[in-house]
């Protein structure tokens, strides 16, 4: 018998669907192939939603609204491309570029939040990936905020840190002066090359009124969160535990039980994400035999000392010459033996050449756009556990939900309307409550050898991290994608921003 079709259909555009063969496809193109393909598979339930919530509407009523919803969600609200001159130490002057995203702002959610990286490739497409992506991360984790990103296009190691200082508040200030951050619009956070200090620059820019709900990742002393630069690392820590301590899920793949004990993994990027969750997984009992940098990598299968190349890539920015290592001419260390592979540098880092050759049983996507649709699809084909980006990768985004909720309470400022998930977290946030408190589980408590002692927002990531996990498994078997916790992650981001729409009314 021939398949019998839904009553309601969808079909992603084809702009985005030619995205799914090409390598070399834009990474905002890519973003929306993951966004339209959970689309075609979950539109005849956001149209039966609808109906329910609105009988009046016919058929083709229900329909037309939520294409008009899908069309304002595909694009960005707006894109700040912007140019200004720095002078520098030596007295002449630079123009420097910087971009700034905003997308979803008519999802319901109202306020932006995205991170700001430096990057010397930074293009303005990769602005506009990261924001939607941002805004799809924060739907699938139950974080009310839509998506913003941002950058400056320099190379920082070129500039002497008086020099970054001047570069990050012209930026900054100009956002501010075209009502891109304003203490209802956008917040700004971490990203790559940026940290607690270039977000204390940024802060003390803004009125007072604002500082402290504008920027998140500040230091302590401003209001921060402590170990927050850690917290991106600590997502991802904890999902991979959820799912290696999930039976079902190990049988399905041809996993051996006892959670990270034993385990083998290679690793792209020991920088601040990667190095920070390589001494997590050690302490663990997992043994790491792989890494790959930009110039150079070391594999061998009896292991590798991660402390002691941790600390030789803090002093030379490199592993070239570190004992056994070799430099880098393909991709080939992807292919090696070990149970786990984790891509926490680049964007499109795995691709169709490369998927059908891994030998790892679970890959984690801690870079953002680490993987490629078309390899995507390649991996979850042969029973790969893949943990994307949209799930795994989203410690920082509820450490800073978590910092901006704390302090909107605090200063008595309009508070959004939250899951009971992160109102329950943020009710430890009460100095009365946990002062001089350690809050640790069986899990968090196998961090406490690392430099991170378990507190509330490890309690709370943790918490965040296994409560999505558990849905994104429940998402794909109602949908029947098997292992594609990607697609999941992106259906139940989907539900979310529509459910928001039509209970604001907005169409």
């Amino acid at each position: 018998m021939p398949l019998k079709l839904p009553k309601f259909t969808y079909e992603i555009p084809d702009r985005y669907r030619n995205s799914f063969y090409l390598v070399n496809a834009a990474f905002f193109d890519q973003v929306n192939w993951y966004l339209h393909h959970a689309y075609e598979l979950c539109f005849p339930k956001l149209v039966t939603q609808l109906k329910n919530l609105q009988p009046n509407l016919t058929d083709p009523q229900a329909v037309q609204k939520v294409h008009q919803v899908i069309k304002i969600l595909d694009q960005c609200n707006s894109v700040l491309d912007i140019r200004f001159p720095i002078k520098l130490e030596n007295g002449t002057k630079e123009v420097v570029r910087g971009f700034r995203a905003h997308h979803g702002l008519y999802s319901g959610f109202g306020t932006c939040m995205g991170g700001l990286r430096v990057k010397e490739d930074l293009t303005r497409d990769h602005v506009k990936a990261l924001a939607v992506l941002t805004t799809y991360k924060h739907a699938c984790m139950g974080v009310r905020l839509a998506g913003g990103h941002g950058g400056v296009k320099i190379n920082p190691g070129r500039y002497k840190p008086i020099e970054l200082q001047r570069i990050t508040k012209k930026y900054a200030a100009e956002l501010y002066r075209k009502g891109f951050c304003d203490g209802q619009t956008d917040i700004i956070e971490p990203d790559i090359n940026v940290g607690g200090r270039e977000m204390a620059w940024i802060a003390a820019i803004f009125p007072k009124d604002y500082e402290r709900v504008m920027v998140a990742g500040k230091p302590v002393e401003l209001g921060g969160i402590p170990n927050y630069e850690k917290m991106a690392s600590q997502g991802i820590f904890f999902a991979l535990d959820y799912f290696l301590n999930n039976d079902a899920i190990l049988e399905r793949i041809g996993m051996s039980k006892g959670g990270l004990q034993h385990k083998t993994y290679i690793i792209q990027g020991i920088g601040k994400l990667g190095g920070a969750l390589a001494k997590f997984l050690e302490n663990c009992g997992a043994t790491c035999v792989g890494i790959k940098e930009q110039d150079a990598f070391i594999y061998d299968m009896e292991g590798i000392n991660i402390q002691s190349v941790l600390d030789y890539f803090k002093a030379n920015k490199t592993i070239l010459n570190y004992t056994n290592a070799k430099p880098v001419s393909n991709d080939d260390i992807f292919k090696e033996q070990c149970d786990i592979l984790i891509l926490a540098a680049e964007q499109k880092t795995l691709n169709c050449h490369i998927a059908d050759k891994i030998k790892a049983k679970v890959i984690i996507e801690g870079a953002n756009g680490a993987i490629t649709p078309t390899a995507h699809r390649i991996l979850t084909g042969r029973k790969k556990l893949v943990l994307p980006d949209i799930y795994v990768s989203s410690g920082h985004s509820i450490a800073s939900y978590l910092e901006y909720l704390f302090h909107l309470k605090r200063d008595g400022l309009e508070f959004p309307v939250l899951r009971n998930l992160y109102w329950n977290i943020l009710d430890y946030f009460d100095a009365e409550k946990v002062q001089g408190q350690v809050v640790s589980t069986a899990t968090t408590q196998k961090i406490l050898c690392c430099d991170v002692k378990p507190d509330i927002l490890s309690y709370g990531i943790e918490h965040v991290m296994a409560e999505t996990g558990k849905e994104l498994i429940e998402i794909a078997k109602e949908f029947r994608i098997d292992l594609d916790l990607r697609t999941a992650g992106y259906i139940k981001a989907v539900q979310s921003i529509h459910n928001s729409i039509y209970e604001a009314k907005k169409y």
